[in-house]
């Protein structure tokens, strides 16, 4: 059962928390499956930033700006 309760990005476990990241127990909140993976709610968090900010521009309210040489 090891592997389904540690984050695939971090290595975070709730028990012992992450060597590797330098994180202590309990820190990084509890770890749930997302899709495939497992994630930490401090990886989850950063993962749904990244794939909100890197939507493409037919997805935003943004007017997208064309530089003409």
């Amino acid at each position: 059962m090891a592997r389904f309760d540690r984050c695939n990005v971090c290595d975070y476990q709730e028990s012992t928390g992450s060597s590797i990241a330098g994180v202590s127990p309990g820190s990084n909140g509890k770890v749930r499956r997302y899709n495939e993976d497992y994630l930490c709610d401090t990886c989850a968090a950063a993962v749904d930033r990244a794939r909100f900010d890197l939507r493409p521009p037919q997805e935003t309210d943004e007017e997208l700006v064309v530089l003409e040489e």
